[in-house]
């Protein structure tokens, strides 16, 4: 992906990220609805605000899409973007302070692929600053949820923006 020099904002960045209405469900397929009334963030706003803090390298075919803002707090932004690569497609949450500086970053939902297997991940998200995420094999029978091979998790979101992530038993 090309870099860019011209510089924007922290608050021109957030622009590209509409207001959620909470309580609100996120899985792979609902990118679609994103494409359509969100526009792409330019490269300069990929380069200073995405890619320092991403723990996947991105190459010409990686694309990114921003989705939403959740306003919780004062004190941190919330953000959730999503990125497509070569088979994993996902939703992640990321967080700044009020300047604009990084916090913290997570993935909440997508699907995609490791060796043999294929994995679905859907997040709801409440307005008490929770995320519950439910993590499915789908490798064998894309039709059933195999309670065995799924897993769950609660991320809460921290007032200084950190993300607590809690696995839950199933």
């Amino acid at each position: 992906m090309p870099t860019s020099t011209k510089q924007h904002s922290f608050q021109d960045f957030l622009s590209y990220f509409p207001i959620a209405e909470l309580p609100c469900t996120l899985q792979y397929n609902d990118l679609h609805s994103y494409t359509k009334s969100n526009d792409p963030l330019p490269d300069s706003l990929l380069v200073h605000y995405l890619f320092p803090y991403l723990d996947f390298e991105v190459d010409e075919f990686t694309e990114f899409l921003p989705c939403f803002q959740i306003q919780y707090r004062e004190n941190c932004f919330q953000l959730v973007f999503w990125s497509g690569r070569l088979m994993h497609y996902s939703f992640y949450l990321i967080t700044f302070d009020p300047s604009g500086n990084f916090v913290a970053m997570t993935e909440i939902a997508g699907f995609y692929s490791e060796q043999s297997e294929v994995f679905q991940k859907m997040a709801h998200i409440n307005e008490d600053s929770e995320i519950y995420i439910v993590e499915t094999n789908l490798s064998n029978d894309e039709h059933k949820i195999v309670t065995d091979q799924t897993k769950k998790w609660m991320l809460n979101i921290l007032p200084d923006g950190q993300i607590q992530k809690m696995e839950i038993e199933v």
